[in-house]
């Protein structure tokens, strides 16, 4: 479909076809994809980036794959693997690209493990990864916990830019319960 509204006739239309972007998890069975984002640029290269979140990879404890991009596009071999420990917290459940949040220059990741446990059950965690030139680091700068059994913190994430006008990007969280 093509909106010609106010267009000079006649029209001409040159369409462009190109082969789409694909990329694939580690193993079988790890729920790759269930979460996809934009991410901005993590290291600084003037290219954006793509996060893929896999929350069941390691007995549920979540990965998030990372490609970076490039003039030719993001490559279909992950440039980083972000992993976690905890068991069943289904890490990369939901994630997003955060905006610069510590105001560094790099964009950043944020990440919803929504069924975290630590001392309550199912509370949830969001956690957020800074950008610098190597890209982002395998630990998280900041990890927020729900603190509230059954909260499930962390099942959607989004940047929010700078909301409150302090020169920072902020980030909004969701807890279902």
């Amino acid at each position: 479909m093509v909106d010609v509204e106010g267009a000079r006739w006649p029209v001409d239309i040159d369409p462009t076809v190109t082969t789409g972007w694909w990329g694939m998890g580690a193993s079988t069975s790890v729920y790759y994809g269930t979460s996809v984002a934009g991410i901005g640029d993590v290291n600084g290269d003037g290219y954006d980036d793509i996060a893929v979140g896999a929350p069941s990879s390691s007995t549920y404890a979540g990965a998030v794959y990372v490609y970076h991009g490039s003039a030719s596009g993001p490559a279909t071999t992950y440039s980083k693997l972000i992993t976690f420990t905890t068991s069943y917290s289904y890490f990369g459940t939901a994630l997003a690209g955060a905006g610069d949040v510590n105001a560094d220059g790099y964009d950043d990741l944020v990440v919803g493990a929504d069924e975290y446990t630590s001392g309550s059950t199912d509370e949830g965690a969001v956690l957020v990864y800074h950008g610098s030139a190597s890209g982002l680091p395998s630990t998280y700068n900041t990890k927020i916990e729900a603190n509230s059994s059954y909260a499930y913190l962390g099942g959607a994430v989004a940047g929010a830019g700078d909301v409150n006008g302090d020169g920072y990007d902020d980030i909004v969280v969701g807890a279902r319960e």
